[in-house]
Formats: structure tokens, C-alpha cells, sequence
């Protein structure tokens, strides 16, 4: 558990942050990004918004009103090609949806996805 003074820095500057990385991702950095991949390459895009531990009494839907500008500029870009958009609201320290990012990268990688062959390699 992240101690208590950095859940409460965290927890009053986190919207400040949230303007920084869509600042960053700005539309000219994701039609790069965009524009370097085709639709046979890249099936699936997802947006992990990290450090929701340090976010105690910030729901989903407010981390998702804060992001949703970014959100909005990669779904006109994924939707129009058919690339599936997925947000996932989690901590990579506490393990929160890491293995639900990890499930749907092997779904959608190019060898598919077989838990059979996949979980003897505890990956």
C-alpha cells in the first residue's frame, strides 16, 4: 500500500496530471502514432490509465470525465478502422487490471490466443 502522504499528493494534483498527458498525446503525436501502423498489425489499442490506488475516493466515471478528451481523439481514430478501444482504470503496483490487459493483448496478438499452450509459461 502507497503511504498516506502520497496518496494525498497524488490525490490533489492528479486532474493537473491528467491535463499534462493530454497536452502530450496531442493530435498531431497519436496521427503519427496512427500513421505508422495499419489495420493488419493493430488490432487493439488500449488506453491504461495507472495509479487508481492512489486515487481512494476517485471513482471510474470521474477518472473517466478527466480523460475524456483523449479518449475521445484515439476512439475516432480506432473506431474508423475497425481497431478496438479498450480503457482500463488500474494499478500496475497492486496488480489491478494488469491481467486484464494482459488477457486482451494475447487475444489480440497475431498468434491468437490459446490458455492451454499460454499458462504452463506463467506469463
Amino acid at each position: 500500500m502507497p503511504s498516506v502522504s502520497l496518496i494525498t499528493k497524488y490525490s490533489t494534483e492528479w486532474r493537473e496530471r491528467v491535463k499534462k498527458h493530454i497536452e502530450e498525446w496531442s493530435s498531431t503525436a497519436l496521427d503519427t502514432i496512427f500513421g505508422l501502423v495499419t489495420t493488419d498489425s493493430l488490432k487493439y489499442v488500449c488506453l491504461f490509465i495507472n495509479k487508481k490506488d492512489l486515487l481512494l475516493n476517485v471513482n471510474n466515471d470521474e477518472i473517466k470525465q478527466e480523460y475524456y478528451k483523449l479518449i475521445k481523439k484515439i476512439r475516432v481514430r480506432t473506431e474508423s478502422v475497425g481497431i478496438e478501444l479498450k480503457v482500463l482504470y488500474g494499478s500496475a503496483r497492486e496488480g489491478d487490471q494488469v491481467f486484464t490487459l494482459r488477457d486482451h493483448l494475447r487475444k489480440s496478438s497475431i498468434l491468437g490466443y490459446n490458455p492451454d499452450k499460454v499458462n504452463k509459461y506463467k506469463i
